[in-house]
């Protein structure tokens, strides 16, 4: 039986070439955007894949929450770096336990060369935990010294020339001597073991002078969560103590640790696989995208949106050409075939489709993710994809393609009455309108991604037209901390401004335009009792604003012997009081109406916050000054307001040249540098402020592309199914369109109409997408500091998009039924 269904469906096919071709088309597009989805989405979630013991390792996440705050808020992927020390004592059965931070740059020097790369910092048990693959070395001693490091085999070669670098030394920032314990093979960028440098934890506070004023006492505030950081455990391999044991345990912990403002604390375990999808997933939630939500289900999103539409291609095609087929289905139905038999033929037909379009999709799939490996740092490939559980979510996307679009084609040709399917031989299947709604969907689905995608490119475009406001003079960042190199800024601006071509120099922590604020939480009482303002801290130097040509809209600037630093290593005799300059934006969340009112004012900033002051309760600061927009920041990244704070000595030096004397103000640089951080010559490269905003704003491009794509893969299916449901329609309508023009209908009449006819769907469904368009691009321009202005054009522009493809894929067959020479048409009729 199902021998014949087949051969019956490869025959719909050889007579109905067109109807497939679009079908096959469509569902062919639609699963390979599913499937290279799936393949960006299983990356992400086994990126992990290749540490033996992946399935042993754990990760520790933390959520503080406060009065206040929602109880079901979402955990940090990470934890304070204090629990480490807790976890051996409250779970003794725990193999190993180790702390990995972020990345901090460095300057590295190896013989006579000079370099900045990033470093990490570990505890030496993070090399039981992950299994690298060793060159050389002894993995069981590589980070037992407090002067140890473990080193990739690429960066190995850079400073050494040579992978076998295990023995050899070099020196960061000038002052630390480290000896190279062992050499990796480089780990997948985005696993939870990657590194460049691995240093022994013993040393951060040596090489991050920040972190010396908390190595003697525990952290539990926010502050001491960093999320770029991560605290493993490895169980053991007999599954004697579960991860529900251990989260249990450290509840002991939690229970323990006391913090103002009764805020609570609490820990949970999670398995290593799943730390790269909480750290998106909090991410997007600090975006505003789709707070709670999996990050990694939503890469699949694309993929299912683009295979919807296919579905609703086949299904108002295939309903369309069955009302072609009804003397096929009397003749059936007179022959003894009943309802069942006719539904499992015809749905058989759509199985045939998918399974053709699924084998076409796999071999365009292919292409793409090679194609996405070469183009970007994702370790993806095809045979990652030879998973028994891919096998089962693609046989389910099949089963699951095949009866959302066969199942109504086949539903509606069963329900013919063979006698009045024989003496008509056709029938109706279905209204215009239904044909119409189901045109519509597709071309609005396609409109809200491009509605979105034109949002985000004239965001982008604004953003980059407002922060090229700095004026004709070009500005310079020295992509080198102060307090690494210990440099004096005040010596270094004396320095460099005894140079005409130096106009000003300041500084901040950051660099310019890509760094990350760290996020304070601020109230008006000392006590706390009102909610906390959420608002972005950046850490700057003197004359920061007016070197930068930023005028305050109220107040000043902070100034020398009259605002206290906030730095660790603050000289003992400086004077002065804890003072802040915040932005428009954060006098308004504080509750002032305009910034005068705001200077003079005090508000303190909870504890948990990134002061280099040492406190375990609010400390109180002055404002004593207003801007009007927070400078060289691209995104909110969900915290509206700015709190400027001064801490000139962890600063990276910005500095403003003459229009005139670009060169010579570099060469100066380079020279000041060099006498001052013992550089040698040339090794010191100053950044142009303006390549590092454009550099920015092309990782915001690239997303706004990445979702392109999906909007012309939704578009090509969408145009698809038009293209056939024409085809279709211009054969159909050959009478109509006869009598028609017989009755005195001209060629131009008859293609407007038709024309029409299916645009009007498309309207309609671009007007119904605009608010939800609207809605997504909304969240995109709420991550930005400078917003645009919300106008009328992209949405017309998107409709004229969508009506102009539409019709261009139905003008060829409206204008070829609109040309019919009406005698010949009726007479063949």
């Amino acid at each position: 039986m199902f021998v014949l269904y087949f051969r019956a469906a490869l025959a719909n096919v050889r007579l109905h070439k067109a109807t497939a071709l679009v079908n096959i088309t469509g569902l062919t597009l639609g699963i390979t955007c599913f499937v290279i989805a799936f393949a960006v989405a299983d990356y992400f979630e086994h990126v992990n894949r290749e540490f033996a013991n992946a399935g042993r390792i754990y990760v520790l996440e933390q959520r503080n929450v406060a009065p206040g705050d929602d109880s079901a808020a979402l955990y940090s992927p990470s934890v304070s770096l204090s629990l480490a020390q807790y976890v051996p004592v409250e779970a003794p059965e725990i193999q190993a336990v180790a702390r990995k931070t972020g990345r901090t740059q460095v300057q590295v020097d190896a013989a006579d060369q000079r370099f900045r790369l990033p470093v990490m910092f570990a505890d030496p048990d993070l090399l039981r935990i992950f299994d690298y693959r060793f060159v050389d070395g002894d993995p069981g001693s590589a980070l037992a010294a407090v002067n140890s490091a473990v080193i990739t085999a690429p960066i190995a070669e850079q400073l050494f020339g040579t992978r076998n670098a295990a023995g050899k030394t070099f020196t960061i920032n000038r002052r630390t001597d480290v000896v190279v314990g062992a050499v990796v093979e480089t780990p997948d960028e985005f696993s939870s073991g990657r590194l460049e440098i691995l240093l022994n934890f013993a040393l951060r506070a040596q090489i991050e002078p920040r972190t010396a004023t908390a190595k003697d006492r525990d952290e539990w505030t926010r502050r001491g969560i960093d999320a770029n950081s991560g605290t493993f455990v490895l169980l053991p391999a007999d599954g004697s103590l579960p991860p529900t044991e251990v989260e249990r345990r450290l509840r002991a912990v939690s229970d323990r640790i006391v913090l103002p403002n009764d805020e609570t604390v609490s820990f949970r375990v999670r398995p290593l696989e799943d730390q790269l999808g909480d750290t998106l997933t909090a991410g997007f939630g600090t975006l505003g995208i789709a707070p709670g939500v999996s990050a990694i289900s939503l890469f699949f999103l694309p993929g299912l949106l683009v295979l919807a539409m296919a579905c609703f291609n086949y299904v108002n095609l295939a309903a369309a050409v069955a009302s072609t087929r009804a003397k096929d289905v009397g003749l059936s139905r007179v022959l003894g075939a009943e309802r069942r038999h006719v539904i499992a033929r015809y749905l058989f037909e759509a199985i045939t489709a998918v399974l053709i379009s699924l084998v076409l999709a796999l071999l365009v799939a292919a292409l793409g993710i090679e194609a996405i490996r070469a183009l970007s740092d994702l370790r993806i490939g095809a045979a990652n994809l030879a998973t028994p559980r891919f096998a089962l979510t693609l046989l389910a996307i099949a089963a699951a393609t095949s009866v959302a679009a066969g199942a109504f084609p086949a539903y509606v040709m069963s329900r013919f009455s063979p006698i009045e399917a024989l003496r008509k031989g056709s029938k109706r299947s279905g209204s215009r309108w239904a044909k119409s709604v189901f045109i519509g969907v597709q071309f609005a689905v396609a409109s809200v991604l491009l509605t979105a995608v034109m949002v985000m490119f004239g965001q982008n475009s604004a953003m980059r037209d407002r922060v090229s406001g700095l004026g004709a003079d070009p500005f310079v960042q020295i992509p080198v901390s102060l307090a690494q190199v210990a440099v004096d800024p005040d010596v270094l601006a004396a320095e460099l401004t005894r140079a005409p071509q130096v106009k000003g120099v300041t500084g901040m922590r950051t660099l310019a335009w890509a760094g990350r604020a760290e996020p304070a939480r601020y109230t008006l009482t000392a006590s706390g009792a009102e909610a906390p303002v959420g608002l972005q801290t950046r850490f700057i130097s003197y004359d920061f604003f007016a070197t930068l040509g930023f005028d305050l809209v109220a107040g000043r600037e902070f100034l020398r012997g009259r605002d206290l630093e906030e730095t660790a290593d603050r000289p003992a005799n400086q004077a002065g009081t804890l003072a802040i300059v915040v932005d428009r934006e954060a006098v308004r969340l504080l509750g002032w109406s305009t910034p005068q009112q705001a200077v003079g004012q005090v508000v303190y900033q909870r504890a948990d916050a990134g002061s280099g002051v040492a406190t375990t309760s609010a400390l109180a600061f002055e404002i004593v000054g207003v801007v009007d927009a927070a400078p060289l920041t691209l995104l909110t990244l969900g915290t509206k307001g700015h709190a400027f704070h001064l801490d000139p000595r962890d600063a990276l030096p910005i500095v403003r040249l003459a229009a005139d004397g670009v060169q010579a103000g570099i060469a100066h640089i380079q020279t000041v540098w060099q006498g001052l951080a013992d550089n040698p010559a040339g090794t010191m490269r100053p950044m142009f402020l303006d390549d590092a905003r454009d550099q920015s704003l092309r990782a915001m491009n690239g997303l706004t592309t990445a979702l392109l794509t999906v909007v012309a893969f939704g578009f090509s299916v969408a145009l698809a199914g038009i293209f056939g449901m024409a085809l279709f329609v211009a054969n159909r309508r050959r009478h109509e369109i006869g009598i028609r023009k017989c009755l005195g209908a001209n060629s131009n009449r008859i293609l407007r109409q038709l024309l029409v006819e299916f645009g009007r769907p498309v309207v309609i469904g671009n007007v119904v997408a605009w608010p939800i368009g609207y809605l997504l691009a909304d969240i995109y321009v709420q991550w930005f500091v400078a917003r645009m202005s919300f106008t009328p054009w992209p949405y017309v522009a998107s409709l004229g998009i969508a009506l102009g493809l539409a019709w261009l894929g139905v003008g060829g067959q409206a204008l070829r039924a609109a040309r019919l020479i009406p005698a010949r048409v009726l007479r063949d009729e």
